[in-house]
């Protein structure tokens, strides 16, 4: 549809025929981004390490939440090993607390090489570009994060608020 301009209405009509973001109703996919890995990294550490896996997503509003979602491998260097794996926004972990164990925890009487996953939503309040990255630790023994020549993944969905 045309633009009016008129004295008398000013301007009038204004369509651009394309969905804006503020059109989408709450709970609306408003964007995806993926990042990927293919690099191994291990770690005995009881400190969270950085698994080389994230993605940057700007948010185009405040109100909007993230739902973040990784698969992955890991391997465990011999049974009875227990790892933990975190989400984290920056340098912040996601479980709420920064002594807080990750949503990942497996204790296996065999050595252990298995695919994992999770997810987490986050409202983050902010429309600043965001890097989220999946943390890992082991309590004991060393864990490969990425193992046998996998692909991991994390995918960061904007959900409108």
């Amino acid at each position: 549809m045309p633009t009016e301009i008129s004295g008398s209405t000013g301007v009038n009509k204004i369509q651009s025929s394309a969905i804006e973001t503020g059109d989408m109703p709450t709970g609306s996919v408003l964007q995806v981004v993926q990042g990927s890995s293919t690099t191994s990294t291990s770690t005995s550490s009881t400190s969270y390490v950085d698994s080389g896996l994230s993605a940057t997503i700007t948010p185009s509003s405040t109100s909007s939440k993230i739902l973040i979602s990784a698969t992955f491998s890991l391997d465990t260097d011999v049974g009875g090993r227990q790892f933990y794996v975190a989400f984290y926004r920056g340098t912040d972990n996601l479980n709420g607390a920064a002594a807080a164990d990750g949503w990942g925890t497996l204790y296996a009487p065999d050595r252990v090489i298995g695919q994992c996953s999770g997810q987490q939503l986050d409202s983050p309040s902010s429309t600043s570009a965001l890097t989220y990255s999946v943390k890992f630790k082991s309590p004991s023994g060393t864990i490969e994060f990425t193992s046998q020549g996998t692909v991991s993944y994390i995918t960061l969905m904007e959900i409108a608020g």
